[in-house]
This record gives structure tokens, C-alpha cells and sequence, in this order.
């Protein structure tokens, strides 16, 4: 069983950021229901992990992780792809022993990062183009992934 979402124009949320890549711009999302439907039914409609399966992964999964949803868009303004992320909060500490834990909560008074990592999780991105779109769309969404491996994405997404 499926449930429909209705969703007017209104609805929808302004993305949390932009960030521009050399030949188009992506949208940043913080939530499932923050894309606009319409993406997310041209991109997912054929697809099991679609709209309904990452809302609810974000409703069930919600210590230690954040989500962020890239909706790419070429030089004209035109959606390419909506790319979901899952952002994992890493303590490399958790397993150290009494006394290891002890010295890190301390060395995190003054650096509260100390041992801790953020890592970002590509889910399957899909393309949203039409056919006449899609011919360019390749060398925009491969500057997208370099530009994901690039620290300042990771500054958008908080540390």
C-alpha cells in the first residue's frame, strides 16, 4: 500500500544553501519533504528506494546521522539529478578503554572535534533531466561528486 502526499507550491521549503559548481549550481535539502514532489517523481518513480523510502529513513534513523538531499541543476537552470546523502557522526573513540576515554573528554574541552569524524554516504542519486538534457548532464554531475570530496561541502553540512 502507497500513500499519496498531496503537495501544492506552497508546501515546499527554500533549500538551506546553494553551491555553485563550474557549470550549473546545485539546491541543498535538509529534509525528504523539503525537495519538491515533482523531483522526486521523475527522478524515483521507478524506483523502490523512492520519496517514501528515504523520509523513512530519516524518521527511523535519526541518532548520529543527518540527511541532505542535492538537487543538481545545469548552467540553464535545468534539474540534472537529485542525489541523496546520509551523514554519519563517527566518535573513533566510543571503544577505548576507562582511561583512553577519560584523556580524550578531556582534550575535547579544547578541541571538541578531537577523534571525531563526519562522514558522507552517497544513496543513488537519480537523474531527474529529460532525454535532450541528459547528453551534457554527465561532466555536471561528475564536477558534483568532486566537488562532494571537496572540504567545503562538508562546512554547508555543520561539523
Amino acid at each position: 500500500m502507497t500513500t499519496q502526499l498531496a503537495r501544492t507550491s506552497s508546501d515546499t521549503r527554500t533549500p538551506e544553501s546553494k553551491l555553485a559548481l563550474p557549470r550549473g549550481h546545485v539546491l541543498v535539502f535538509e529534509h525528504a519533504r523539503d525537495v519538491p514532489m515533482g523531483f522526486w517523481e521523475r527522478g524515483f518513480s521507478d524506483c523502490w528506494k523512492d520519496f517514501q523510502y528515504y523520509d523513512l529513513i530519516e524518521q527511523t534513523m535519526r541518532c548520529g546521522f543527518d540527511y541532505r538531499y542535492l538537487l543538481v541543476f545545469d548552467e540553464n537552470d535545468r534539474p540534472i539529478a537529485l542525489q541523496p546523502l546520509l551523514l554519519a557522526n563517527q566518535d573513533l573513540a566510543i571503544s577505548a578503554g576507562a582511561r583512553i576515554a577519560r584523556l580524550v573528554a578531556k582534550l575535547r574541552t579544547h578541541w571538541p572535534h578531537f577523534l571525531k569524524s563526519r562522514v558522507a554516504l552517497a544513496g543513488a542519486g537519480r537523474r531527474v533531466a529529460t532525454a535532450g538534457q541528459r547528453a551534457g548532464s554527465a561532466r555536471l554531475l561528475i564536477a558534483l561528486r568532486l566537488q562532494l570530496e571537496h572540504a567545503r561541502v562538508f562546512a554547508v553540512f555543520g561539523q
